[in-house]
C-alpha cells in the first residue's frame, strides 16, 4: 500500500483545512454587487404569492397581459420578462433568505440572469447557495456545475471575472472527486478538467493545460461546441497535432467543410489529407507495454516516458476516442505491482536527479514538470515536487499545490 510522505501529509492537511474553512483563494471572484441601475429603472408591480413558483406564474401572466403587451418586438418582450423575473426573484430572496437553499429557485433565478447577459450575477447566486449549505456536497456539485455552464467554461470572456469563476468552480468539483463524491465517469469532471485547462492556459502553463485536456478527452466525449472550443484551445497553446486530431474527428460528422478547412489551416494550404497524430510506433509501443511481462514492463515503461514526456503523442482508444500516450501508459503502470514501480524508480534515480538539478538551476516550473513526466517514479522527482507544492501553497496557489501532492501520491512505489 502506498503511503504519503510526512511532508506531503503536512501540506495536504493544511490544504484540507483551508478548503473546509472555505477561505477564498486569491483568484476568487469579487462578492455580489447591486444590480446595475440601468436594469432597475422600470417600476415593477409585483403580486406577492405564497410560494415562488406561483409568484412567477401569476406575475408572468399579468405582465404579458399588461405592460409587455405594448412592446412590439418579441425579442425585447422576452428580455424584459426575464429581467423582471430576475428582479422579482431577488426581492423574493430578500424577503425569505431560506430560499437560498432551494436549488430550483436558484436555478430559475440564474437562468433569468443569464438570459439578460448577467452571467457574473447568476454565478454569484450559485456561489451563495453553495456557501450557505455547508456539508451538502449534492448542492455544491449542482451549483458548481451551473457556474461552469453559465460562465461558460469554453468562452469565459462572456462573464465578468470569467477566469476566476472557472477556477472557483473547477477546483471545487475536482476536490469533490478527490474525496470520492464525484467519479471520473460523471460529466462534471470532464467539464471541470477542461475549465481548469483554460485557467492554466491563461497562466501560460501550457504543459499542465495539455495534461488536463488529455485527461478530459479520456474521460468523456464532448459536444460539438465543446470540441470546437477544445480545438481552438489546443491551437492557441501551440498543440497543433492535438488540434488537428479534434478537427478531423469533427470533419467526419456535420459541418465537414468548415472543420476540414480549420484542420488544413494548421498545416498550410499545401497539406493534403492530414492524418491523426497517432503514429504507428506510438500505438506499437502502447500495445507492447500492455502485453509486457513483469520482467519487461519496467524497460517498456521507461521507453514510453522517454518517448512522450510532453504528452503530445496520441494513441487510439477506440473508433471514436484518442488519448495521450503518456497518460494512458502512466495509468497502466500505476496498476502494476509495487515491485515493478520500485524497480523503475531505482533504475531511473540517477538520471532523474540530474534532470531535477538542471530544472532547479533554471528555476523554471515548466522544466520541473518536464522532469517529473520523464521520471515520475523517482525519489528525487518526488522531493522536488513536494518542495514545489509547499511553495505553491505559501503563494496561495492551492490548485497547483494539490496537483503536485496528488502527482506524488499517484507515483509512490
Amino acid at each position: 500500500m502506498r503511503t504519503m510522505p510526512p511532508a506531503a501529509q503536512t501540506i495536504w492537511c493544511v490544504i484540507l483545512v483551508l478548503l473546509c474553512l472555505r477561505l477564498p483563494a486569491l483568484a476568487d471572484p469579487a462578492p455580489l454587487q447591486p444590480m446595475p441601475k440601468h436594469l432597475t429603472q422600470d417600476k415593477l408591480d409585483i403580486q406577492w404569492q405564497s410560494d415562488w413558483e406561483k409568484l412567477r406564474e401569476v406575475n408572468g401572466k399579468a405582465w404579458s397581459a399588461g405592460p409587455l403587451k405594448k412592446v412590439k418586438s418579441r425579442g425585447h418582450r422576452n428580455y424584459l420578462k426575464r429581467l423582471w423575473y430576475a428582479r422579482m426573484m431577488e426581492q423574493a430572496l430578500e424577503r425569505d433568505p431560506k430560499l437560498v437553499h432551494d436549488v430550483d429557485f436558484i436555478r430559475h433565478l440564474s437562468d433569468d440572469l443569464v438570459w439578460c447577459n448577467q452571467r457574473d450575477r447568476a454565478n454569484q447566486y450559485s456561489r451563495m447557495m453553495i456557501e450557505s449549505s455547508p456539508g451538502r456536497p449534492d448542492i455544491a456539485a449542482k451549483g458548481l456545475n451551473s457556474i461552469l455552464v453559465q460562465t461558460p467554461w469554453f468562452d469565459p470572456n462572456r462573464a465578468d471575472q470569467g477566469i476566476a469563476w472557472l477556477e472557483y468552480a473547477a477546483d471545487r468539483l475536482l476536490a469533490l472527486r478527490r474525496v470520492g463524491y464525484l467519479t471520473d465517469a460523471q460529466s462534471e469532471i470532464a467539464m471541470a478538467l477542461r475549465a481548469m485547462a483554460i485557467v492554466q492556459i491563461n497562466r501560460a502553463d501550457y504543459p499542465e493545460a495539455a495534461r488536463l485536456l488529455a485527461e478530459a478527452d479520456a474521460r468523456s466525449e464532448a459536444s460539438k461546441t465543446s470540441r470546437e472550443a477544445l480545438a481552438r484551445l489546443y491551437t492557441n497553446a501551440g498543440l497543433r497535432e492535438q488540434a488537428l486530431a479534434v478537427y478531423q474527428s469533427l470533419s467526419q460528422k456535420r459541418f465537414a467543410y468548415r472543420d476540414q478547412k480549420s484542420a488544413l489551416s494548421l498545416y498550410g494550404e499545401s497539406a493534403i489529407n492530414p492524418q491523426f497524430t497517432v503514429q504507428p510506433h506510438h500505438a506499437l509501443s502502447w500495445q507492447t507495454l500492455r502485453q509486457a511481462t513483469d520482467d519487461d514492463v519496467v524497460r517498456r515503461a521507461d521507453a514510453i516516458y522517454e518517448m512522450d514526456p510532453t504528452g503530445h503523442a496520441l494513441v487510439r482508444l477506440d473508433s471514436r476516442r484518442h488519448a495521450s500516450l503518456w497518460s494512458t501508459a502512466d495509468s497502466h503502470i500505476q496498476q502494476q505491482p509495487a515491485e515493478a514501480t520500485a524497480r523503475l524508480a531505482q533504475q531511473t534515480e540517477n538520471d532523474a536527479a540530474k534532470a531535477i538539478a538542471k530544472a532547479q538551476r533554471q528555476n523554471n516550473a515548466t522544466a520541473l514538470m518536464h522532469a517529473f513526466r520523464r521520471y515520475p517514479w523517482s525519489a528525487a522527482t518526488h522531493e522536488a515536487m513536494l518542495a514545489y507544492g509547499e511553495q505553491a501553497l505559501r503563494d496561495g496557489r492551492l490548485g497547483h499545490a494539490m496537483r503536485a501532492m496528488q502527482d506524488v501520491l499517484d507515483h509512490r512505489p
